[in-house]
């Protein structure tokens, strides 16, 4: 699979595997940790192509604004419900708005499954939650290190300027390791 922060320069993506086995929960809240979110928003996958949205059955038994007919619970469903060439979108944080396009790149049968996800490459750190979205991320990655506002690095990044262009893959893969089937 392959996922990536939509609306944002330099891409920032990640190319991972997954088991088949793994719930589409799993799945949605390993991609978010790839990038770094903090998991105080709600989020759900939907489906581009059949418009089915993966999420809790709480958030599917209340929404009004869409047919509850295309939710689908999101701890029952496994990814192996996906086909190769899927178009998925992953949405975080309602307010903030991020969004991360994802592309079901292979699906093999013939090795063995991983018992976690696991990150081939990637590109980027990811998200700084409350920051105020793509825009703003993208606002603070354009402006010079030493244009920032301190009082911001203090209160969204605990006092230290995050470097967006870090991608760490094997401190990234340790955390994953917490998702094992």
């Amino acid at each position: 699979m392959r996922v990536k922060l939509k609306s944002f320069k330099p891409s920032t993506w990640r190319r991972f595997i997954i088991s088949g086995n793994t719930s589409v929960k799993t799945l949605e809240v390993a991609m978010l940790d790839m990038f770094n979110a903090d998991f105080g928003h709600m989020f759900d996958l939907l489906n581009k192509k059949t418009q089915e949205r993966f999420e809790n059955a709480e958030s599917i038994a209340e929404a009004k604004d869409w047919d509850p007919a295309t939710g689908i619970d999101y701890e029952k469903a496994k990814v192996s419900y996906f086909e190769k060439r899927d178009k998925l979108l992953l949405t975080y944080d309602y307010g903030d708005s991020w969004e991360f396009e994802v592309d079901i790149k292979n699906i093999t049968t013939d090795q063995a499954a991983p018992k976690c996800p696991k990150i081939l490459s990637g590109k980027g750190y990811g998200i700084i939650d409350d920051i105020g979205g793509v825009w703003s991320l993208q606002d603070y990655y354009d402006t010079p290190k030493d244009k920032v506002d301190p009082e911001m690095i203090d209160w969204l990044m605990g006092g230290k300027a995050i470097n967006l262009d870090n991608f760490n893959k094997e401190e990234l893969n340790q955390r994953m390791e917490q998702y094992k089937n």
